[in-house]
């Protein structure tokens, strides 16, 4: 029994014993609690008019907190070095900043204090003292070797000799430009609430209609992210020694396309400012472009560029290709089902013809 017993807790110990290559455990719930508590945040700030949002240190001080949590994930999922001292200092000022909020408003007390930073003390004292954190948040901030072969990998996806390739970008235009529509919806709300400049759409316009109807610019952004700017992308990971180079020069690039797509757009098709204004914004130009939406579209390019676009190849690189082909297909004919109902006139095709279908003559016939 005395063996056995022994040989148990051997066993036991074996259990308990953790490498960089061990699974995360409690630090994964933390993930998802720090991205439930983003979106919530995301989803409370539509409902929130400008005028009621007044930044106050405090405010900024939490939307900080917001930014760092956001980078907790990754951190964890990177199982980056010092992610335990990072963790620890934000959850200490996380506490201190509640602690001045209540302060400020007269309702400090100690034991409410206490009791409501339950959260962030469980935090601390899991990161201060778990061997699983220590042994599996260590991985060194640049590592030249695991950098270069993801390298390889992201170059290997962009295939243009490739019919799968082009496939795969169909695809992307065809999502895109439906996700598009949905966009936009999401930035006129978040204009009609004050959050974001710009111009209100009018209630009976396309934006607020047939939510379903294709915006074919953003199919093509998308699709054009893939095709000229992801390669554009690889190339400055090549030339630059830095990854932070490649990035910013990618960004830029990224950033100058929006702006001379959208001054090209503007003057050709918003000459009349029906679809968009910027005339009272900061450092506008012609009304056609101004810096924040600039920097928007510049932010928003590079996020598909640099993680979106590789994303979905990597994960459709996956597919078989007849699966792949079958998808293309179904996809073609949903698209084009879509873009007809919305944009098709039937009497425009047809005219001076009835097409309305009387079922009541079926009905007739079967009855008979």
């Amino acid at each position: 029994m005395g063996k056995q017993h022994m040989g148990c807790m051997n066993m036991t110990r074996e259990k308990r014993t953790f490498d960089e290559n061990s699974k995360l455990g409690f630090m994964r719930f933390i993930q998802f609690y720090n991205v439930l508590l983003i979106l919530l945040v995301a989803v409370g700030l539509v409902f929130v008019r400008g005028s009621s949002l007044t930044f106050t240190p405090l405010v900024v001080c939490n939307i900080l907190i917001l930014l760092a949590q956001a980078a907790v994930i990754w951190l964890i999922a990177k199982r980056k070095m010092y992610t335990r001292q990072i963790v620890i200092g934000l959850e200490v000022f996380e506490l201190a900043v509640g602690a001045v909020e209540q302060m400020l408003a007269g309702e400090f007390e100690l034991g409410v204090f206490l009791a409501g930073g339950i959260g962030e003390y469980i935090v601390i004292l899991y990161f201060l003292f778990s061997r699983r954190a220590k042994a599996v948040l260590v991985q060194p901030w640049s590592d030249q070797t695991l950098s270069e072969a993801q390298d390889a990998k992201d170059r290997e996806l962009w295939d243009p000799k490739s019919i799968e390739f082009w496939m795969r970008l169909l695809i992307y235009f065809f999502v895109f430009s439906i996700l598009g529509h949905w966009m936009e919806m999401g930035v006129q709300i978040l204009v009609i609430n004050g959050i974001m400049p710009g111009t209100i759409a009018a209630p009976d316009s396309l934006t607020w209609r047939d939510s379903l109807n294709p915006f074919f610019i953003y199919g093509i952004a998308v699709a054009f992210c893939g095709l000229a700017l992801y390669p554009v992308f690889l190339k400055f990971r090549e030339i630059f020694s830095k990854r932070w180079q490649a990035y910013l020069a990618s960004f830029l690039v990224n950033t100058l396309f929006c702006v001379a797509a959208e001054l090209i757009l503007g003057f050709l098709f918003n000459a009349d400012y029906s679809a968009w204004d910027y005339r009272d914004q900061f450092m506008n130009f012609e009304g056609q472009i101004c810096l924040l939406y600039t920097l928007a579209f510049g932010i928003m390019s590079s996020f598909i560029t640099w993680i979106v676009y590789p994303m979905m190849e990597r994960n459709f690189s996956r597919v078989n290709r007849d699966v792949l082909r079958i998808i293309i297909v179904v996809a073609c004919v949903l698209f084009l089902l879509i873009y007809a109902t919305y944009n098709v006139d039937l009497d425009t095709l047809f005219p001076g013809e009835d097409l309305a279908f009387d079922f009541s003559e079926v009905n007739s016939s079967s009855s008979s």
